[in-house]
């Protein structure tokens, strides 16, 4: 503590937050641009422009997909291993809209399918070692990305009520073991 004279206390707590977090401090440390170049996060990044085609640093609209795409595959993939569910309020909401926007700018970017597993099996392998946890639950992981991802993806195709029953018809053939987990969704559905 400042006496306002110059004259520094001893904290009794002298752990000091500087908010930088990780990323930040990588980007320092590796002296690079932004946190997307920051080795750990850059291999999902090339990974998407590789799915994608796309070259990074090219086409600036195709970069803002790119990073947001990976910016919010981390996001989800850490969610749903912390237990939450795309729904329709509090943190399943911003889950729900997370993987939304993923899917909407991996369609922006030309990739077809279900993507978003593939993306999340490298944020777990990039991440699994400090969070010994994604590994776990990455299974789970996958089939909520691949469920939600597909209702996204038929729900842009479909009007109103027929995309919500194809959806679940086609994906209980595929998914079968996910079909018990529908009814978080349905809300997500119709909101």
């Amino acid at each position: 503590e400042n006496d306002g004279n110059g004259n520094y206390t001893t904290l009794k707590q002298k752990n000091i937050d500087t908010g930088m977090g990780l990323e930040r401090l990588a980007v320092v440390v590796q002296d690079v641009d932004s946190i997307f170049d920051v080795d750990t996060i850059c291999s999902l990044r090339n990974l998407v422009s590789k799915i994608s085609g796309k070259p990074y640093g090219v086409h600036h609209e195709d970069d803002v997909s790119i990073r947001l795409i990976t910016d919010h595959i981390r996001s989800a993939t850490f969610m749903i291993s912390d237990g939450i569910m795309p729904t329709n309020e509090g943190r399943g909401y911003v889950l729900r809209r997370l993987i939304r926007r993923a899917a909407r700018h991996g369609r922006l970017l030309g990739i077809e399918g279900n993507f978003l597993a593939t993306l999340s099996a490298e944020v777990i392998d990039g991440s699994k070692d400090g969070y010994p946890e994604l590994e776990e639950k990455k299974e789970f992981i996958f089939n909520v990305l691949t469920f939600f991802h597909s209702i996204c993806k038929t729900a842009t195709q479909l009007p109103g009520w027929l995309c919500f029953e194809v959806a679940i018809c086609d994906l209980y053939q595929h998914y079968s073991t996910l079909f018990c987990i529908s009814r978080f969704f349905c809300s997500a559905i119709f909101s």
